[in-house]
């Protein structure tokens, strides 16, 4: 992923695969879950380069950063969703279009499959209030027309690529195929939202373990920003577990009668990650240390 991007003049294929600032914690998780090569096959999709473009051009060196903690990142996030919604009625809209337009010409699995996607996106961008004026319940609420591992299937992904079409080139001929590819789409676009929390806990993982460039900061200030960080990512995360039938077994017994909550269950999860990987221990010797040492000494100032 590294060398792509220091190669991308020579050759921008990661570009084409539509790894950037948007994308790019999606990828690393993706790649770390075993998804392999239809990691670049989801995240290819015209949908997303589009929406990841979009986001893109609105954030940046020039724009509000769209991540972080700072005190605008939840308006940031609410302003991500809205972009979201827009997308996902966007391309609602095309497949209605092209349903009215071809209706005589598509075949009847991919109508039936096309209407179960209208109607279920029309749901997912409507407000709780909206979905009790419509009469929704959760007994009677559309339902999504593809799983979830298909999003993650290399050869769906690729056949959806080839025919994305939403111009002027849908035909009679071809239009169950761009009606199929935008139904992925917009699966594709849910799929990628609802990763988006996990890859960036992933990547706020990797950035505390520093197992990579070992360093936690050259001056006591950046340690301590280090450290603020470091702290607040092992104590506030909700999202960890380990898969270790140990791992509940490790826990005292006074844990185990009072039950442990989701944010217990992750800060022991974390304690342990940290712990085993003796990266906890490096991280408050290289820290601590120095700053023991320097508490000894005196400075003249000039």
């Amino acid at each position: 992923m590294v060398n792509a991007h220091v190669d991308v003049a020579k050759d921008p294929y990661v570009f084409d695969l539509n790894v950037n600032q948007q994308t790019y914690n999606h990828a690393n998780l993706l790649i770390r879950a075993g998804m392999g090569i239809s990691t670049f096959t989801f995240l290819a999709q015209p949908a997303l380069k589009d929406y990841a473009s979009t986001l893109n051009n609105i954030g940046g060196l020039y724009g509000d950063n769209l991540e972080g903690d700072t005190p605008m990142s939840e308006a940031n996030r609410s302003r991500k969703m809205a972009i979201y919604k827009r997308k996902v009625s966007y391309y609602r809209t095309i497949l209605e279009r092209l349903l009215d337009k071809y209706e005589d010409f598509i075949d009847s699995v991919t109508m039936a499959k096309a209407k179960q996607a209208a109607s279920y996106y029309e749901y997912i961008n409507m407000s709780p209030s909206q979905r009790e004026k419509a009469g929704y319940t959760d007994k009677n609420k559309p339902s999504r027309p593809l799983s979830r591992a298909d999003m993650f299937s290399e050869e769906l992904g690729k056949k959806s690529i080839l025919n994305f079409n939403i111009g002027a080139d849908v035909t009679e001929q071809n239009v169950s195929d761009a009606v199929n590819s935008l139904i992925y789409q917009l699966c594709a676009l849910e799929s990628f939202n609802e990763i988006s929390t996990f890859a960036q806990e992933m990547s706020q993982l990797v950035q505390c373990s520093q197992i990579d460039t070992k360093k936690f900061g050259n001056t006591i200030h950046s340690q301590i920003d280090f450290a603020n960080k470091y702290d607040a990512f092992r104590f506030n995360s909700t999202m960890w577990t380990i898969n270790d039938p140990d791992f509940l077994g490790s826990l005292t017994p006074k844990d185990k009668e009072k039950g442990l909550t989701k944010s217990e269950i992750s800060r022991a999860a974390l304690n342990r990650y940290f712990n085993t990987l003796y990266l906890n221990l490096k991280f408050h010797a290289a820290t601590f240390y120095t700053r023991d040492i320097l508490s000894r000494e005196l400075f003249s100032a000039t």
